[in-house]
């Protein structure tokens, strides 16, 4: 009986919490990596970035999430879930991928603020007074 005659593909319940970690890690790792080249080249600087320029880094930024999202749900399909997986399993892989790069960014965004770039809210702040003010 081939898989279009029966209606219940029945998929191994494999946990998608250990399958995808090197996807989470990766995509973490790019987005940190991205960040500090911006910060070293000035970029990010908030009192000289440009609208065009912000919009560029968010959509670089949301493609390296949802690129791996996607690598981790496709990972976790193919190698464990024997070529097919459910809305639900495609759905907890990609949310646990995207709550555990977003905890490592917000661990990492602390340690940035806190020691490498301690004057950067002041500068945000500035920059956000500017521009509600012109």
């Amino acid at each position: 009986m081939s898989t279009i005659d029966s209606p219940c593909h029945k998929t191994p319940n494999v946990s998608n919490t250990q399958v995808a970690l090197r996807f989470r890690v990766i995509t973490s790792v790019i987005l940190i990596v991205y960040g500090l080249i911006g910060y070293v080249s000035g970029l990010t600087d908030p009192s000289k970035m440009s609208t065009a320029v912000s919009w560029i880094n968010s959509l670089i930024t949301y493609g390296v999430m949802i690129g791996g999202i996607v690598m981790a749900v496709k990972n976790h399909r193919d190698e464990n879930q024997k070529g097919f997986i459910t809305f639900g399993k495609a759905f907890g892989t990609g949310f646990k991928t995207n709550l555990i790069v977003s905890i490592i960014q917000a661990i990492w965004l602390y340690v940035f603020m806190a020691l490498i770039a301690p004057n950067m809210m002041d500068q945000i702040m500035q920059a956000s007074i500017d521009k509600a003010a012109a």
